[in-house]
């Protein structure tokens, strides 16, 4: 079902404008190019509007019937599906944004109830948990297929070595956020956003200067939203949807570097494992279920490299035969 809707993504991309990659981002844009192709302009309205507003309406209408019983925050999954989602868009790319807007989407409609009923160190919460890393890795493996073959042990070495790297500047942040006053806090966030920006976007796409304009920028919309939630109490709407969007920011930013990181070292299957063990790790509590997820994305792992290798000696054979 993946590998067929990525194929129909693809066909759909060169249609509106062969000169774009399937996974395009919009740093890759120019101007002209969106003003003279009616089309592309559809598409962008598309994947950065009604994708999400509809997924939006989806996530308050199953959620919000039992949110107050619950203790559910919608605002706050809003808010962290729309930061990703858009965040992704720039540094992974048009296509993987609209999976992740999804596959978002899905984590709070499923995530978050069994959280509600069950508790956050539940069973049912790394059940619901697991579920979405699987079906990440699916799907995310459609959108960045592996150019080449890699060993297994490079591919495994890639993934953990950059979850690892990730993990190493995720706990520093915090160790350095630690009992610091909201304008430290936020000048921390604001430096991190803009150096793994740069880093993404200069190893994914070649545009450092480019990462720059862009790692400022979003680093001083993570300094503002530290800012405006840090110490602020209450639950109001936008309150609780600014401290959803700073989660789906951060988040983001640090499955972005991970994923960049892999995929330079061994491709696109590895760069999404990294990435998903970021996710995972980030979800774990010390329970006897912890690691659920991790070991189901790892034979979710295996399933999908013996699935390309038997295509690629399918392949191989065809190509031998004629």
């Amino acid at each position: 079902m993946a590998l067929r809707l990525t194929s129909q993504w693809r066909t759909h991309v060169h249609q509106i404008d062969p000169r774009l990659t399937p996974n395009f981002s919009v740093i890759d844009l120019t101007g002209p190019q969106i003003r003279r192709n009616r089309d592309l302009r559809q598409l962008l309205i598309q994947a950065y509007l009604i994708c999400p507003a509809m997924l939006t309406l989806l996530i308050w209408a199953v959620l919000t019937p039992f949110a107050s019983r619950l203790g559910i925050n919608v605002a706050w999954w809003i808010g962290s599906m729309w930061a990703f989602g858009l965040l992704s868009s720039v540094l992974l790319g048009v296509g993987a944004s609209l999976v992740s807007f999804v596959i978002l989407t899905f984590d709070a409609v499923v995530q978050a109830p069994a959280i509600g009923v069950f508790g956050h160190a539940s069973i049912a919460n790394q059940i619901a948990l697991t579920a979405i890393c699987v079906w990440a890795a699916v799907a995310l493996s459609a959108v960045f297929p592996t150019r080449r073959l890699y060993s297994a042990l490079r591919e495994i070495f890639a993934a953990i070595v950059s979850f690892l790297a990730v993990l190493i500047i995720w706990v520093t942040v915090l160790a350095l956020m630690a009992g610091r006053p909201p304008l430290g806090i936020a000048a921390i966030m604001a430096a991190t956003a803009f150096i793994l920006i740069n880093v993404v976007i200069g190893l994914r796409w070649q545009r450092w200067s480019r990462g720059f304009v862009f790692g400022q920028l979003l680093g001083l919309v993570a300094a503002a939203g530290t800012i405006s939630s840090v110490g602020a109490t209450g639950e109001n709407f936008m309150l609780v949807l600014q401290k959803g969007m700073n989660s789906g920011l951060g988040a983001a930013i640090l499955w972005a570097a991970a994923f960049s990181l892999a995929e330079k070292m061994a491709g696109g299957r590895a760069a999404v494992m990294g990435g998903l063990m970021v996710t995972a790790f980030q979800n774990i509590v010390p329970t006897v279920w912890s690691f659920l997820p991790l070991v189901a994305l790892w034979t979710t792992y295996v399933m999908l490299r013996r699935r390309s290798l038997a295509r690629a000696r399918s392949a191989a054979a065809a190509l031998a035969s004629s």
